[in-house]
C-alpha cells in the first residue's frame, strides 16, 4: 500500500507537446490539485498508511501551483475558486487524436448516467407501489462500456505514440489493436 502511495505522488512524465506546451504543462500541473483532495481524504481515513509528510510534500507541490489556476467567483467580494485552465476542452483534445465521435458514447453518456444527477439518478432506479430499486437492466450495456474503455485505452496509447517522442518499434499498438478485434470479434 505504501508503493501506492509513492507511485500516486507524482504526474507521469511525459514530453510537451510542440502544438500546446502552456496547455500540457496547465494539464500535468493540475495533477496536484486532485492529488492534495485525494491525500487530505487518504490522511483522515487511513492515517496508518498516508503519513503528514506525504500529505505535507504533496501540499507543498499544490501550493507551488495552485495559483496559475485561481479565478475570482464572484468581483463583488472577490472570492475565489480553483478552476482548470488549460486551453482545450474535452470535444478540442478529442477533436486533436481523431477521437471526437466517441465522446457522446464514451464520455457524454456515461457521466451523464453515473452523475448523482436527476437523470443519472433515474437511469439507475424504478418505483414500484411499496419501494423504490435497483433497475438490474441498467447493467446491460456493460459489455459496451468495458468494449468502449479497452479501445479508449489503446487510443490513448496510441496518441501518446504519436504526439510525443516514442518510438513503437515492436508495433505495439497494431498487436494491441489485433488483440482487440479478437476480443471483441470487431472487423
Amino acid at each position: 500500500m505504501r508503493y501506492l502511495v509513492k507511485l500516486q505522488a507524482e504526474p507521469i512524465p511525459t514530453t510537451n507537446s510542440k502544438s500546446f506546451p502552456d496547455s500540457i504543462n496547465k494539464f500535468r500541473d493540475f495533477f496536484y490539485i486532485n492529488l492534495l483532495k485525494q491525500f487530505r481524504f487518504g490522511r483522515t481515513h487511513f492515517p496508518d498508511i498516508i503519513t503528514e509528510a506525504d500529505l505535507n510534500s504533496v501540499k507543498a507541490k499544490h501550493d507551488a501551483i495552485v495559483e496559475q489556476f485561481t479565478v475570482t467567483d464572484c468581483e463583488k467580494c472577490n472570492s475565489k475558486k480553483i478552476k482548470h485552465q488549460w486551453a482545450l476542452d474535452l470535444n478540442s483534445m478529442a477533436r486533436k487524436v481523431d477521437l471526437e465521435i466517441l465522446a457522446l458514447e464514451c464520455y457524454y453518456q456515461p457521466l451523464t448516467l453515473c452523475h448523482p444527477s436527476a437523470n443519472g439518478v433515474d437511469s439507475r432506479w424504478t418505483e414500484t407501489d411499496d419501494a423504490i430499486e435497483y433497475k438490474f437492466e441498467s447493467l446491460r450495456d456493460e459489455k459496451k462500456v468495458l468494449r468502449n474503455a479497452h479501445y479508449l485505452l489503446l487510443c490513448s496509447m496510441e496518441a501518446v505514440a504519436k504526439h510525443f517522442p516514442i518510438e513503437d518499434n515492436d508495433g505495439v499498438w497494431a498487436k494491441n489493436m489485433a488483440s482487440w478485434n479478437e476480443v471483441w470479434k470487431v472487423t
